[in-house]
């Protein structure tokens, strides 16, 4: 088995750090895909849709750092506690993950130590470095979200989620700006989910823990598929994120 890289990075020297826990959808080749059909490979619980190509779009807009991990978060999830059993998921939305079933201890550490620990410790370095130059920093990680939920009725109305927990402000803030330039937005405060500090670990770990300013965005993937509604969000984010900078360096 040989070493292989996690993750793809690009450096920008905005105030805007971004991060991509489920940008990819790939597999190492020994996992042969966690033995899902084609279908169940293309579908939401394997990556967050749509996030990859609007992250980087942003980031080259923004001049922003990002770092976006190209495994499938149905290999290991960088976006859990690993010692949990959900960050090497059995089942996701209804499907049984037949590759991550009876797993050994050894089969669990490989994923850690050539996935998880890579990125997240790339992601430690960066905000290390930024710290040490004194350079102001915003931790923003990008998420996408499906409509709706298999075997479930609800469709989810948010076509923005702003998730928080240790900082309100930032995500007032951006709220209040999104809300100023798209006042028809639906935008859900940590909806359809919230930050759960005991589960997940990017956000906590990576910028609650050393009190850098955050904040979590969450797509519909409906809106990220569709040409017309991705390029008119990413304009939308583009003059958001310029607005904040500027209130926020003034």
């Amino acid at each position: 088995m040989k070493r292989i890289e996690s993750f793809n990075m690009r450096f920008g020297e905005s105030l805007f750090m971004f991060v991509s826990d489920h940008a990819g959808c790939n597999f190492p080749n020994h996992l042969n895909g966690l033995n899902l059909p084609k279908e169940e490979q293309e579908r939401h619980i394997t990556y967050d849709i749509g996030i990859k190509r609007f992250g980087r779009e942003l980031s080259n807009r923004l001049d922003a750092t990002l770092i976006e991990q190209h495994f499938s978060r149905l290999v290991i999830d960088c976006n859990r506690k690993p010692e949990r059993e959900d960050c090497i998921p059995k089942i996701s939305d209804g499907t049984v993950i037949l590759g991550n079933q009876n797993m050994d201890i050894e089969s669990r550490k490989w994923r850690y130590d050539n996935i998880f620990m890579p990125y997240q410790a790339q992601i430690s370095k960066t905000l290390l470095e930024r710290l040490e130059k004194k350079k102001e920093t915003i931790f923003v990680s990008l998420h996408s979200f499906t409509p709706q939920l298999r075997g479930s009725s609800f469709i989810r109305p948010w076509e923005v989620g702003l998730l928080f927990h240790h900082d309100t402000e930032t995500s007032k803030r951006f709220k209040q700006i999104l809300s100023e330039k798209s006042p028809n937005l639906c935008i859900g405060e940590n909806e359809p989910y919230f930050l759960d500090l005991e589960k997940e670990y990017t956000v906590p770990m990576q910028a609650a823990s050393k009190n850098i300013p955050a904040l979590e965005i969450e797509i519909r993937q409906d809106i990220l598929i569709n040409p017309k509604s991705f390029q008119s969000f990413l304009d939308l984010f583009y003059q958001c994120f310029l607005q904040l900078e500027r209130d926020l360096l003034k």
